[in-house]
């Protein structure tokens, strides 16, 4: 993140220390060292997209949550968010987590967000407002779960987002309509025309098959360094 010093209220941990200090996630214990090594390359390298084709077990959930989680809290240390992003003044900023379906979404990065948030002494400050498929918070800040439409997105000004199993959804016959496709397009319009390269788009799955949506996009990560990509 880059601002001057007079951007924000506080100074955003790096991501090792807001993952592991008692201060903020106090997850030390429990997260697998490789996700915080993954987290630190995307975070710290520059990255706009991030696609992890990770097999069931492998914490990608997990990881897409903490990835979100951090992203809030860089946010909200800024003193004006939407003034240092340059979008209007009382414009709301977006998280968006989709997934197959509303419920899936909701149910699993969503509900970590949830965990991690209401664990934590840092976010506390902020009380943020829990509503079925949104979290609230001051400065005009939101984490929303939405569901698999590719025009779900339309409206929001979106920083963050992730598409959850991104592999499974819908692909017609012969490849007419690729679901995943479509609604990568409808969120990279939203983050990169709100925020152009400050956001961050994580597409997350287990493997389908050769030729699916995130091996397109794992495969082009070998020549556009805008992509982290790790299997």
């Amino acid at each position: 993140m880059t601002g001057q010093e007079h951007d924000f209220e506080e100074q955003p941990a790096p991501v090792r220390e807001f993952i592991e200090s008692p201060d903020y996630l106090g997850l030390a214990d429990e997260v697998y060292p490789v996700i915080v090594d993954v987290l630190e390359e995307i975070f710290e390298g520059g990255y706009t997209e991030a696609a992890l084709c990770w097999g069931i077990g492998a914490g990608k959930s997990y990881t897409a949550s903490l990835a979100i989680t951090y992203q809030l809290h860089r946010v909200l240390c800024l003193a004006n968010p939407q003034r240092y992003y340059g979008i209007g003044e009382g414009s709301t900023i977006s998280f968006l987590n989709m997934s197959t379906n509303g419920e899936q979404a909701r149910r699993v990065v969503f509900g970590e967000i949830l965990s991690r948030i209401r664990r934590s002494p840092w976010f506390a400050q902020y009380e943020p407002r829990v509503m079925t498929r949104e979290l609230r918070f001051p400065k005009e800040v939101v984490v929303i779960s939405g569901n698999s439409a590719e025009t779900y997105p339309l409206g929001y000004n979106v920083l963050g987002a992730v598409i959850d199993e991104v592999s499974w959804l819908p692909e017609s016959e012969g490849g007419r309509r690729d679901a995943a496709e479509e609604i990568y397009n409808a969120l990279q319009r939203r983050i990169r025309s709100r925020f152009m390269d400050a956001g961050l788009l994580m597409m997350i799955s287990s493997p389908r098959h050769r030729g699916d949506f995130l091996e397109r996009k794992m495969e082009e990560a070998t020549w556009n360094k805008r992509i982290y990509a790790s299997r």
